[in-house]
């Protein structure tokens, strides 16, 4: 009679395992860019919720007028909020990105992806979403209910792909890699808004080690007099299309992650005693 002890386990529990680890994103795959920036504003801080010598620091808010303020917790509106700005706009800047392209002085924060889920309340005409450059109109927009890759410099001027409504929440990732290569996904979506082009004119390239977001620059007018944002994360590098559908879940808590784990390897001993026929 064979020895049940040394009967092999059923495979279910290790294929669980191998499940849950996989919804975990611990399965070998290729490793995505680094998150560098985690700000959760619906938790009702500017601060980082990455840690590490890489980490940046936190989001500064700079308010033209009106007010501003947090809705936290997990009501469709929390976030970060603006109303009644004028002229430049009020929005956020955040400074101290890595020079990760580029040398001397070319040296550039080049190879980035940027993930923001927000809202406006006007998305006619232009509106900035990203200033790369506080001196220059080159920039990331609304433009018409479009998102608008706008380099005057360059042709083509504008870049358009994906839509944008008045007042609902939109998750938008901007990839640009090392060499120049810009494109944007849209709610989740794998498949590009547009087919990546070359910023010939490098006006997505960071030199100033800063980027402010939602505000205009020099003429003042092109900005959302009211809107909303509860996710903001940057990544040190491009991310793949396969990377999007995630990029702009909320991480685990490592709690959870421990409770998974512990979930796995209980369910891992009751498919072996039942193997074993206990």
């Amino acid at each position: 009679m064979p020895d049940l002890a040394s009967r092999p386990a059923s495979g279910q529990p290790q294929l669980l395992f191998a499940a849950i680890l996989l919804a975990l994103g611990t399965a070998p795959t290729q490793a995505a860019p680094a998150l560098i920036g985690d700000y959760v504003l619906s938790s009702g801080s500017f601060s980082n919720a990455v840690t590490g010598t890489a980490a940046l620091g936190s989001l500064s808010p700079i308010v033209s007028s009106g007010s501003t303020g947090f809705v936290t917790g997990t009501a469709s509106d929390a976030g970060w909020f603006w109303n009644g700005a004028t002229a430049p706009g009020t929005g956020l800047i955040l400074s101290g990105l890595p020079l990760n392209t580029g040398t001397g002085a070319g040296a550039a924060f080049g190879s980035y992806s940027i993930g923001i889920r927000f809202q406006f309340s006007e998305v006619s005409g232009f509106r900035r979403m990203i200033t790369f450059s506080p001196s220059e109109d080159a920039g990331m927009y609304v433009d018409a209910g479009k998102f608008n890759f706008y380099t005057p410099s360059a042709s083509p001027i504008s870049n358009f792909g994906g839509t944008i409504t008045s007042g609902s929440f939109v998750d938008f990732v901007l990839t640009r890699s090392g060499a120049g290569s810009v494109t944007w996904y849209v709610n989740g979506s794998s498949t590009p808004a547009l087919t990546a082009f070359p910023d010939t004119a490098n006006a997505g390239a960071v030199t100033s080690g800063s980027l402010q977001f939602f505000r205009d620059n020099t003429d003042g007018s092109e900005f959302s007099p009211a809107g909303r944002v509860s996710l903001l994360r940057i990544w040190n590098g491009p991310l793949a299309a396969a990377d999007i559908p995630m990029a702009m879940v909320p991480e685990p808590s490592a709690l959870a992650l421990v409770g998974l784990g512990v979930a796995a390897i209980l369910v891992g001993a009751r498919y072996r005693r039942r193997s074993l026929g206990r």
